[in-house]
């Protein structure tokens, strides 16, 4: 299955704008992932999470494994500047990833608890939608 052997096939990818609007049409919470591995400068990740929450997009992990200080605050910064849920999480992947300990990270990684409690508001919200 890899590329270039006898049954590959490139898969499709949907755009983010794609993929936010088929997880809102299929009730489910579509949050942005860890932002700043993409790589953009401030403005361009700003207006790209503000074209997203034009699409639906509700959550930015504002905690992650390897953020600095400086990825923290921006992520805090989109989610109050668009009202976006906050959340995070270790990046715990196993034995793929040792390096990273279930919960918290590479080390002092602490999401607050009531980011869980407004998630689970916002996904029975979002499956009470009709």
């Amino acid at each position: 299955l890899a590329t270039g052997a006898k049954a590959y096939v490139e898969r499709e990818r949907p755009t983010a704008f794609e993929a936010v609007r088929a997880l809102r049409a299929h009730r489910f919470v579509p949050v942005l992932a860890h932002p700043p591995i993409l790589k953009l400068a401030d403005d361009k990740i700003d207006g790209f999470t503000r074209e997203l929450r034009g699409h639906g997009l509700m959550g930015i992990e504002t905690y992650y494994a390897t953020y600095s200080r400086e990825d923290a605050d921006l992520c805090h910064g989109l989610a109050a500047r668009y009202g976006l849920l906050k959340t995070g999480g270790s990046d715990f992947h196993g034995d793929s990833k040792p390096e990273i300990a279930l919960g918290s990270g590479r080390g002092d990684l602490r999401v607050p608890e009531d980011y869980a409690d407004k998630l689970q508001a916002a996904i029975e919200k979002v499956k009470s939608e009709g």
